[in-house]
């Protein structure tokens, strides 16, 4: 399955200070102005386990998420990389 995570930073107003990235996942291929882009061609399963960990901080509706910034795009393109060797076996 082909999925797309779009991210850009998060800076708080006030002290312009990072906090973190703003994710969007789409299994379209769209541009979104302003958004990084990264292409993952994982399984359903994978996929499905990111979307489900995204949803357990509670935004179910619009697939937008925020990641803190103790964590970054790389960490959960590792982690998928874990999920998806764990089914191989």
């Amino acid at each position: 399955m082909k999925f797309f995570i779009h991210y850009r930073p998060i800076h708080t107003k006030r002290y312009n200070q990072y906090t973190g990235d703003l994710l969007k996942i789409t299994t379209e291929d769209v541009t979104i102005e302003g958004w990084n882009k990264r292409r993952c061609n994982r399984s359903q399963s994978v996929y499905n386990r990111l979307t489900r960990m995204l949803k357990s901080a509670g935004m179910d509706d619009e697939m937008t998420y925020p990641l803190d910034s103790g964590r970054s795009v790389k960490d959960l393109v590792k982690y998928m990389d874990q999920w998806e060797a764990k089914n191989d076996h």
